[in-house]
């Protein structure tokens, strides 16, 4: 840590109460100083970046640094990580409101790194990544070199992974609760100016006539680019939207190759856009009995949100094994859901509308071959048809949002896993995970001096200057 110090000209530890006249380095000051004094907070995001954060690691925040060298440049964070005698090193640079990333500027910052031996970029703002390792500003094929990691989150999930920590009480402080209300508080403020909506790229509609008039896409055209970026942070945007909203972690599930491989995960679904003319991807929600599909269909103008999961291994008939599973969507009148019955050896499932199998019963989805056979999985399937809204840039998030939560309340959060002993794991299913149950933002209840008094004993640190 001495040694990063020495090739520091200027700088300050990160503020709790910064005063900067700059909205993007007060709020980044005021994050890092809860990454500092937060280790489960601080794990969170800095293990994402690639940092290891245990019990004994000492992690240090500086704002506003200038490195010796490079006075015209200056990041606006620099993270000190150490374990032992090894130290993780990641400057911090942000954007807020409409600002974003300039490759230019980020290139002078990957050369400071390999300079000063840091090992990550971090960059915040408000962009959506689909995976922090996926940057958002960087182009297929003209990522960062291997010895760099580049890693960017957007602020509206810095706020996802602070109510986290609080609902699910990983944070059990009560002082660094209350310091983490506070940044969700200043983030959360208009006079902040964190985004909180997301609008798609404007080429959404250029491509969404293209198809409609039925002209061929190509691969090499910069409006399916940035089409199926926009996609990627609509994915982003809606697994923190719904994370938020309904207290379960949502995440977006991606192949092994896809995390690993960001110019793979855009070019495949690069090409499923202009082949297929359809969009798609898996929500992921740890402790549901399965995920959510979600695909949008440029030809139909239609989002088609369905889950498949694993028929009940208790039930000996196939009318039995229907009726437990369409009985689960007695109230969703409204979304009248596609329900599809899977069978052994057959890659063809029977389905019919929840309305259809009230008026003729589950004998409709069992024929005579079938009559002796259990299903093995079942799907529960909505399609909804979003005519113009689907071609605007700012009605296709709204209604997708809605959409994906109106189906996890009504479709899936429905189907509840068995009761089992602690020690037992159901076959082929997840273990159910806890539900994170909202919190009040009021600080809790405390000793009249115990924050006064843990500030006093960080004072002096947060004082140091270069």
């Amino acid at each position: 840590m001495e040694n990063i110090l020495d090739k520091l000209k200027a700088g300050q530890r990160a503020r709790l109460i910064p005063l900067s006249e700059s909205a993007e380095m007060r709020a980044t000051s005021l994050l890092l100083a809860n990454i500092s004094v937060i280790p489960n907070f601080a794990k969170i995001i800095l293990e994402k970046a690639g940092a290891k954060v245990g019990k004994r690691t000492k992690i240090s925040c500086y704002s506003e640094v200038v490195f010796k060298g490079y006075e015209d440049d200056r990041p606006d964070g620099l993270v000190v990580v150490k374990n032992g005698n090894n130290t993780w090193l990641a400057l911090i640079e942000s954007k807020i409101g409409n600002a974003k990333h300039d490759i230019d500027q980020l290139n002078k910052y990957v050369k400071i790194c390999k300079d000063i031996g840091a090992r990550t970029l971090i960059t915040i703002s408000d962009q959506y990544a689909i995976n922090p390792a996926h940057h958002p500003t960087f182009t297929p094929g003209g990522r960062t070199k291997k010895y760099l990691d580049v890693i960017h989150f957007s602020w509206l999930s810095i706020i996802s992974y602070a109510q986290t920590s609080i609902h699910e009480k990983s944070v059990t402080d009560v002082e660094q609760a209350y310091l983490l209300q506070e940044l969700i508080r200043y983030l959360q403020d208009p006079k902040c100016k964190v985004k909180t909506e997301l609008r798609m790229h404007s080429d959404w509609p250029v491509v969404c006539a293209e198809i409609q008039n039925n002209n061929k896409l190509k691969k090499s055209s910069q409006h399916v680019e940035n089409t199926t970026r926009s996609w990627h942070q609509l994915l982003r945007y809606l697994a923190i939207q719904l994370t938020m909203k309904t207290g379960y972690l949502f995440d977006i599930s991606l192949s092994r190759a896809r995390q690993q491989n960001p110019d793979l995960n855009f070019f495949e679904d690069r090409d499923a856009l202009v082949e297929n003319n359809i969009l798609q991807a898996e929500l992921e929600i740890p402790g549901a009995v399965a995920t959510i599909s979600m695909r949008a269909n440029f030809i139909k103008r239609t989002i088609e949100l369905s889950s498949m999961i694993y028929a009940p291994t208790n039930k000996s008939r196939a009318k039995g094994s229907i009726n437990w599973f369409v009985k689960k969507f007695k109230q969703t009148h409204d979304m009248n859901p596609i329900i599809r019955v899977y069978w052994p050896r057959s890659r063809t499932p029977s389905s019919a509308t929840l309305s259809e199998i009230e008026t003729g019963g589950v004998d409709q989805l069992i024929n005579d071959s079938q009559k002796k056979l259990t299903p093995v999985r079942f799907e529960v399937a909505w399609v909804i048809d979003l005519h113009r809204n689907f071609t605007g840039v700012q009605n296709f998030p709204n209604h997708a949002q809605e959409a994906l939560l109106h189906f996890f309340r009504n479709a899936l959060d429905v189907i509840k896993i068995p009761k089992i002993k602690p020690t037992e794991k159901l076959p082929e299913q997840k273990e159910t995970g806890p539900k994170i149950h909202p919190v009040a933002l009021d600080p809790p209840e405390r000793s009249p001096n115990s924050f006064l008094q843990s500030w006093v004993v960080l004072a002096p640190d947060h004082e140091r200057r270069f």
